[in-house]
């Protein structure tokens, strides 16, 4: 009768050469490739050093490139923990600018340089209007503002109500818009779109679900 196989003979993530360890990392999505690096110390290894990686990571969520001085990795970290994050003031600017308001939706695009805000609340009213602003001159642009043009009903977003994000295909960048608080107590679940943000778009599209 043949004996059963040594387990300690049997291959391991640690044995596979580097090159078959990065092939498997870039089949792997990226929450659980901090969970296979958890239990391998190869992978463990080439994800610290990865600068491809946290390039990667870093790009999807600012639509960027990662400061150079910083690096990606290091960049990243800095995003996450908010550490060496300062305020600065804008440009001021001589033409028309949103109201005051709080809990409205807000959008970077442009690889960061410009921001999307829709809605909000001043405490007394529920606002639908569309802004662009550029961070360089800090100057607001109202978009998809034509009186015949389609737009969400106005709300505001809290942290159980809703929110927005920008998708990008290729060059172009969308605004997709979901949710939202409408009045107290009513809570919208419409999906809305809008752009493509290169140029200011005229008006917003409803996605029916």
């Amino acid at each position: 009768m043949d004996s059963a196989p040594d387990s300690s003979d049997a291959p391991t993530l640690e044995s596979l050469p580097p090159e078959l360890i990065a092939a498997i990392g870039a089949h792997v999505k990226l929450p659980w490739l901090g969970r296979f690096a958890c239990c391998c110390a190869a992978v463990a290894g080439a994800v610290r050093h990865a600068e491809e990686a946290w390039a990667a990571v870093w790009a999807s969520l600012t639509g960027g490139v990662a400061p150079a001085p910083l690096g990606a990795r290091a960049a990243v970290r800095s995003l996450l923990t908010l550490d060496q994050a300062h305020w600065r003031s804008l440009p001021g600017s001589s033409g028309e600018a949103p109201d005051w308001r709080q809990h409205g939706c807000v959008l970077t695009c442009s690889g960061g340089t410009r921001l999307i805000l829709f809605g909000g609340r001043d405490g007394r009213r529920f606002f639908c209007d569309t802004w662009a602003c550029d961070l360089a001159s800090g100057a607001w642009v109202r978009v998809a503002a034509h009186s015949d043009a389609r737009c969400p009903s106005p709300r505001c977003f809290n942290s159980d109500s809703g929110g927005g994000r920008v998708l990008r295909s290729g060059e172009e960048e969308w605004a997709v818009l979901h949710g939202g608080l409408c009045a107290p107590g009513y809570r919208d679940s419409q999906t809305w779109l809008l752009g493509p943000l290169s140029h200011p778009p005229k008006e917003w599209s409803w996605l029916p679900a």
